[in-house]
């Protein structure tokens, strides 16, 4: 069972919330990072030990992150709560990884959305997702607007106006994966992208390009081709 302490340090030294405050998170070691998102330790140990246990344990951030739910369970202070704010934690990390998101990338042609697009997908099902822009190209963000089956995902052309409006987008490149590895357009393909493309335009929106990745390769509604990957 999970037991909580207050934030206590030991004597001399400086809470992690504070220090950041003052000193950026940069400052902060690997354990205050982390205590400031567990915030209580256990009955016998701060918050700051508690974590400092946790990365020995697991040899560090890596370790810690790939452990399972029941491996951080049995350390005594974790609990289930705090188990599953580390699993989120882990998670989160993977993500942008695999995005690779800066936010100084531009693009500006196909195999740049590709290349930034293809990590997106977890090939589990077909998913739709749109590529965030501002008017130079840079990128303002991806997000998921659709998740399938094995063999189709829905595309809703109004919802996809939508997120990009909310986002203050004035470009748009829409993607989605074929888990047959093929990534030539299905008639369905070539209406939808029509379709958006009208409603954006309507809202002085542009929509760049529509990608469909395959597997090594990927088709381009902007230069109406197959490419493969460079």
């Amino acid at each position: 069972m999970e037991t909580r302490s207050s934030f206590k340090l030991r004597p001399g030294s400086e809470k992690p919330r504070e220090k950041l405050k003052l000193y950026g998170a940069s400052s902060l070691s690997e354990a205050e990072l982390l205590a400031i998102i567990l915030r209580t330790g256990s009955h016998n140990k701060s918050v700051l030990e508690l974590c400092e246990k946790l990365l020995d344990t697991f040899g560090g951030l890596k370790g810690l992150f790939e452990a399972s739910l029941k491996e951080l369970e049995e350390i005594n202070g974790v609990g289930f709560a705090k188990a599953c704010q580390i699993k989120a934690i882990g998670e989160i990390v993977k993500r942008i990884h695999r995005l690779g998101f800066s936010p100084n990338l531009r693009v500006s042609n196909p195999f740049e959305a590709y290349s930034f697009l293809k990590g997106v997908f977890s090939w589990e099902r077909e998913e739709v997702f749109v590529l965030l822009l501002n008017a130079k190209g840079m990128v303002l963000g991806v997000r998921k607007v659709s998740q399938g089956t094995l063999t189709e995902s829905p595309i809703y052309p109004r919802e996809i106006v939508s997120v990009v409006v909310r986002a203050n987008a004035s470009k748009v490149i829409l993607a989605h994966n074929h888990l047959s590895g093929d990534p030539a357009p299905s008639q369905e393909d070539l209406y939808i992208t029509d379709k958006l493309k009208k409603l954006l335009g309507e809202l002085d929106i542009k929509l760049d390009d529509h990608i469909i990745v395959g597997r090594g390769r990927f088709y381009s509604f902007a230069t109406r081709a197959v490419l493969e990957e460079g």
